[in-house]
């Protein structure tokens, strides 16, 4: 490879026509963005064809140049008029190809898109919290890659600062020289830290796929029961009308369980799909920057540089969390909505394993002790009982005014149900008041606060608990508010605002004394 000045490579015969300069990278998506673009639209389009016999018959006869009727002709101006606006999607997707542009030079990255409405953007090298690389299997494929860049900036927090499609090859390239920027080294000095495939922390297969899982959500848990229960019901009543034979039953029992199995097979491939996603992950710490592989089906690999690390993360699903097992993530810009895995460090593993692995791939953070934590007032607890008659109240008294209003009386409810009103509005009332309670009192045990020598311990969660270590340094602001019965009973609830995505930016702290919260002042004082 040519070198530029500074040690960047040149991109002379790269691109064509590009006009890069000795130390500059010009570049232009990948021809593909376009068929990755719009590739729906054209498998629909090519499937109508196909599927519509008629159709078909006229486009073989046009192109036959046979005579054609009056009903032909109308069906090919329907299909022309169909393929004139996928030309125009076409166009429209080649223009922005083309006029789509991202240079890399003296420290800067420009990106620009020149299409109807004319964008720039200029941001520094020393400014990207993230540099990640993303392979599907279309892409894997043709060669090609998604290189996402990310700034540690809160007004672009919530999207990815720029995307590029790019040959698997250009985008090392770009990734290894965005490094050498940002490190103020060679390239090639990067060129050879990359290349190396020995990582510090690998995951076995079995792990993954214990993580896959036990990472499945509760809603997940319920409907996988609801499931079973449902298929039992229905298997039993099929084979009991088997052997009655009445088969018209039989044939509606059949149908709902092919229904039922296709519900399983939902529920099965987002558990594959999360055992997919994170195959043969890998992790290693070299400098300031950590180093994140993984995928089978859709390959990642990420960059983290460590100084842009606002805080960690360490979340216990409901499953894991049983078996006293969390995963630990980063908090910084980027790696939010589909990219919400994209910035985690580790998979699940017990304390003692996610802190020994801490200590190699992130020793500026230790696993806390969370009996140190100051829990939740008791008083708490008093205002939510309070909260719960309220809402217990509030629900039966809106489902009996819903019932009355639907069906006109009490007795003309009972005469079409056979259902005594206020008993049921009554029953509604009490479980919505032992669901409030059930929550708070999950919620009282799990959170808690604690103040660390460098950092701020937040305990959140309910049936899924988090664990935030946020360094006092990297907190921007901190918000008290206190409601009526929180003064009669001298508490208060906050949140502390940091520099992350919309999900991470503000971390709820909870409801406690207002000494608790001054305790956080001081140490946000004697950091500042």
């Amino acid at each position: 490879m040519n070198k530029g000045k500074e040690g960047m490579p040149s991109n002379h015969g790269t691109v064509a026509g590009n006009g890069a300069g000795e130390g500059e990278l010009f570049l232009r998506n990948h021809i593909t963005y376009i068929v990755e673009r719009a590739w729906t639209v054209i498998l629909i389009f090519v499937f109508a064809i196909i599927g519509n016999e008629e159709l078909l018959n006229v486009v073989i006869s046009f192109l036959k140049r046979e005579k054609l009727d009056e009903n032909m002709q109308i069906h090919l101006l329907w299909f022309l008029g169909v393929l004139a606006l996928l030309l125009v999607l076409l166009g429209w997707l080649l223009n922005r190809w083309y006029r789509t542009t991202l240079t890399v030079k003296d420290g800067t990255i420009t990106y620009r898109q020149k299409t109807l409405t004319r964008k720039s953007n200029t941001l520094s090298v020393k400014q990207v919290s993230n540099v990640n690389v993303e392979q599907n299997i279309f892409e894997m494929i043709f060669g090609t890659c998604k290189m996402r860049l990310d700034t540690d900036s809160l007004s672009t927090a919530d999207k990815t600062d720029v995307e590029m499609v790019l040959k698997k090859k250009r985008a090392e390239e770009v990734k290894k020289s965005i490094l050498a920027m940002k490190e103020g080294v060679d390239v090639q000095e990067v060129e050879g830290d990359m290349d190396v495939e020995e990582y510090d922390i690998l995951y076995t297969a079995g792990e993954t796929m214990v993580n896959g899982l036990l990472s499945i959500t509760v809603s997940q848990l319920v409907a996988a029961v609801a499931f079973l229960v449902s298929f039992a019901l229905t298997l039993s009543v099929t084979l009991h009308d088997v052997s009655k034979g009445d088969y018209d039953n039989v044939i509606a029992g059949l149908g709902l369980l092919v229904m039922e199995f296709f519900t399983a097979f939902s529920f099965a491939w987002a558990i594959i799909k999360k055992i997919l996603q994170d195959f043969r992950f890998r992790a290693r710490r070299k400098d300031d920057q950590i180093y994140v592989s993984c995928g089978l089906w859709k390959k990642k690999s990420y960059m983290v540089p460590v100084d842009k690390i606002n805080g960690v993360k360490i979340e216990y699903p409901v499953l894991a969390r049983i078996f006293g097992r969390g995963y630990l993530r980063v908090l910084n810009v980027g790696g939010e909505g589909e990219e919400a895995d994209g910035m985690k460090l580790l998979l699940l593993g017990t304390y003692d394993d996610l802190k020994r692995r801490m200590e190699i791939l992130l020793p500026e953070f230790q696993m806390p002790d969370l009996k140190k934590r100051t829990r939740v007032p008791r008083q708490w607890m008093y205002i939510r009982m309070l909260a719960s008659v309220v809402m217990g109240v509030v629900s039966g008294a809106a489902v009996y005014l819903g019932l009355l209003t639907g069906f006109g009386s009490e007795r003309e409810f009972h005469q079409a149900t056979g259902w005594n009103c206020p008993a049921i509005c009554l029953g509604i009332g009490i479980a919505m008041m032992l669901l409030w309670l059930l929550r708070s009192y999950l919620m009282y045990k799990t959170c808690g606060i604690g103040y660390l020598p460098r950092e701020l311990l937040l305990v959140q969660g309910r049936f899924r608990k988090e664990v935030s270590l946020i360094p006092y340094g990297r907190i921007q602001y901190i918000c008290y508010e206190r409601g009526p019965m929180e003064q009669l009973f001298g508490l208060q609830h906050g949140h502390v605002s940091m520099l992350a995505s919309m999900a991470s930016r503000c971390r709820q702290m909870g409801s406690f004394r207002v000494e608790d919260f001054h305790v956080l002042e001081e140490k946000l004082r004697e950091t500042y």
